[in-house]
């Protein structure tokens, strides 16, 4: 394989770091180099034999869909695919001999149906089962071509890893920012961020305070965040978001002491969530105890706005960090005003802010 191609794919793949286009040129010109070729980022599930091809070159919509809908649970490569060695270029004969896979639905239903025959890829990354993979096909069975693109593979595998894990780093600071955000970094708050079976991505460090207060929340050995609340547990557990909203709310009482426990799921890359599974943050927020404990027989929700209001914060941010309109949180604070007794959000501060602080 000509090094200037060769120099020039790796140029790309740093490319991807910067690029707006992330991954698409380099994919580009790997399939431009080859005749009547097709070139995908592959993902696949060895456990669930689940696929798809979230970037790719050559392919069209409905060989993407159909390959993650049906054809991915029966790829006669991806049983070897699941355990050869990471960053390594194989060929397609090597993966499955070229006679029995003639013979299967594969080949014949989807394969053919595309225009190809073989060729080459390397497994740029494995977690828990899951493979991010290169894979790269050619319209015709040529293993004289497909070697030199395994060699080729080879070659860009560390290449690949290093602009992949770059990302994905850049992925995991950017869960933290995208929810820290959300919630207009308000002050003592904690912030934990999990992917997968409920496993910590990050955490912030009034997060980690938190944690050692009995705060509903613990995060075990292994890395697991376990929750007292039953529902969400299983949620985390089952990368399963709330059917009819983005975020879901509780409250924990132990000891005199109530925390108010948010889940937020938040927007990831698809290789990343196919890699960790949904991003959840999950947001830990101290409520002030005199008002929570039931004394003014306020209700858990007025508690936490009449909190949020001791904190500092307008009814805009209010509303914005409960994902509550902000004549919800007016109404609320009116409730507040009148079972406390009070006349406005001034007196709520003086009767209340001293004990917040202390």
């Amino acid at each position: 394989m000509k090094s200037a191609l060769q120099d020039e794919l790796i140029d790309l793949i740093y490319g991807t770091v910067f690029s707006d286009r992330g991954w698409q040129p380099f994919l580009d010109r790997l399939n431009a180099s080859m005749s009547f070729g097709k070139t995908s980022l592959l993902l696949h599930d060895a456990s669930t034999r689940a696929g798809a091809f979230p970037i790719s070159s050559g392919y069209d919509l409905h060989e993407i869909t159909a390959y993650a809908q049906y054809f991915a649970s029966i790829n006669p490569w991806m049983p070897k695919a699941a355990i050869r060695r990471v960053g390594v270029g194989i060929t397609s004969d090597d993966m499955y001999h070229p006679r029995e896979l003639q013979k299967t639905e594969f080949y014949n239903d989807y394969l053919k149906a595309s225009g190809l025959a073989g060729g080459a890829g390397v497994t740029i990354a494995r977690e828990k089962g899951r493979s991010f993979i290169l894979t790269s096909l050619m319209s015709e069975r040529d293993l004289h071509r497909s070697k030199e693109y395994a060699a080729l593979m080879t070659t860009l595998a560390p290449h690949l890893r290093r602009a992949f894990d770059y990302q994905q780093k850049q992925y995991r600071d950017g869960l933290q920012s995208q929810a820290r955000n959300r919630l207009l970094d308000i002050a003592g708050v904690g912030l934990l961020v999990c992917g997968g079976n409920a496993k910590v991505i990050t955490m912030n460090e009034t997060a980690s305070l938190l944690l050692n207060q009995s705060c509903g929340i613990r995060v075990s050995a292994t890395g697991k965040i376990c929750v007292f609340d039953e529902s969400l547990q299983h949620m985390l557990e089952h990368n399963r978001a709330p059917t009819t909203q983005a975020s879901y709310d509780v409250l924990f009482e132990k000891n005199g002491r109530a925390f108010r426990i948010t889940a937020l799921w938040l927007n990831s890359s698809d290789i990343f969530e196919f890699l960790h599974g949904p991003s959840v943050a999950l947001v830990v927020k101290p409520v002030m105890a005199d008002l929570a404990e039931g004394a003014f027989g306020l209700s858990a929700a007025e508690a936490e706005v009449a909190t949020a209001v001791i904190d500092g914060m307008s009814l805009s941010e209010i509303a914005d960090s409960r994902q509550v309109s902000k004549e919800t949180v007016r109404t609320q604070l009116k409730v507040v005003f009148r079972k406390l007794g009070i006349s406005g959000q001034l007196e709520l501060v003086r009767r209340f802010g001293s004990k917040a602080s202390s």
